[in-house]
């Protein structure tokens, strides 16, 4: 068991970002589809391909996380954004 000092990506926005991608990935299949009838089979095995990807960690008792590697980048990319922000240095409290 890890503590929550230890974990580098809320579990909930790891499986939150993970919905998004299959989402994404099932809707680009479906607008593909439109124009190619080759993508059609791309619709069904999207969900298919996920979910067995998913019995798979539940069957294997493993937990679905991001790399370390990546999970530092993200954090870094997110702190350079921080910085970039306007008044992100500066002092909020002010002087009234």
């Amino acid at each position: 068991a890890r503590s929550h000092r230890e974990s580098r990506i809320h579990p909930l926005i790891t499986a939150v970002a993970i919905a998004l991608l299959v989402r994404w990935m099932g809707f680009v299949a479906a607008n593909e589809t439109q124009t190619n009838p080759a993508f059609a089979p791309l619709v069904y095995a999207v969900p298919i391909l996920s979910s067995l990807v998913c019995a798979w960690f539940i069957a294997t008792n493993r937990t679905l996380e991001l790399p370390v590697a990546w999970a530092d980048s993200a954090i870094d990319m997110l702190r350079r954004l921080r910085s970039r922000m306007p008044g992100a240095g500066a002092s909020q409290t002010g002087s009234a």
